[in-house]
């Protein structure tokens, strides 16, 4: 969808715009937040509006989660094969929305890891995230730091249409949560807490995405000398052409037949 068409579709969606965000106390002994610091986004400004680039990773081997007493399992291990691209589509759902750009590296090196781990009770997944803080000039300033998503050993996952809980779909949603958002309060949207099957970014969701990072770098348009450039060429072109066919009657020469162009 052209940026134009979406910043529209936005626009007349706004009335129901619910998106959250993961917002975080101030910490103890700590200046007082920087504007916007509670909110948390990845890059060294945390400047809301400002894009990223983030690296993930896809944990294959049994490893250590964040706590350090929980293990963590590879996804090969309990997800159907297909996963390493809905991981990768899921990326690119956010990133073809947002001013975010990814790039895959190797187990466990990522700013975000994507592993297995066997959830009690009724999540199907969930997305850990660390948070750094600095104070300089009597200001807190803060940023997101890694993340971790996990997901559930103890329900059946669906890639490529085998049955289950789609692993696309949940999979986008974490990484929403790993990229700063929280649950949005519109039913329907992808964000909302609840799996509601398959989905895809609602208009809440990107809506949400492109406060925190914004829009996609939309192809700069012609100024205004290149368009007049432009228009003046194509007219001297005109001007030469509309010449030489008149020269062409008056030393008799018969001009040549051509069919007319016609829209059908």
């Amino acid at each position: 969808m052209k940026p134009f068409l979406l910043s529209l579709l936005l626009a007349f969606s706004s009335t129901a715009q619910a998106f959250t965000f993961f917002e975080v106390d101030q910490p103890i002994d700590y200046a007082p937040f920087a504007e916007n610091e509670s909110i948390l986004t990845w890059g060294e400004s945390n400047a809301l509006g400002s894009g990223a680039t983030i690296s993930y990773s896809i944990a294959t081997s049994y490893s250590s989660c964040f706590l350090g007493y929980e293990a963590c399992s590879a996804l090969s291990s309990f997800i159907p094969e297909g996963y390493e691209s809905a991981i990768d589509t899921a990326f690119d759902r956010w990133a073809s929305v947002a001013n975010l750009s990814f790039n895959q590296v190797d187990d466990q090196a990522g700013d975000i890891v994507l592993a297995g781990e066997y959830i009690w009770g009724s999540e199907i997944a969930h997305a850990l995230t660390g948070r750094s803080f600095i104070e300089q000039e009597g200001e807190t300033f803060s940023e997101i730091a890694w993340s971790e998503i996990h997901f559930s050993e103890a329900v059946y996952w669906s890639v490529n249409g085998s049955l289950g809980y789609d692993f696309l779909t949940v999979a986008t949603h974490e990484i929403g949560h790993a990229l700063g958002l929280g649950h949005s309060e519109v039913e329907g949207a992808l964000m909302y807490a609840d799996y509601q099957g398959i989905n895809t970014l609602q208009a809440d969701d990107i809506a949400g995405i492109q406060f925190l990072y914004g829009a996609v770098s939309a192809v700069p348009e012609p100024s205004s000398y290149a368009l007049f450039l432009l228009g003046l060429f194509i007219l001297l072109t005109r001007r030469a052409k509309l010449q030489a066919h008149i020269s062409g009657q008056r030393h008799g020469k018969a001009a040549p037949y051509k069919h007319s162009k016609r829209p059908f």
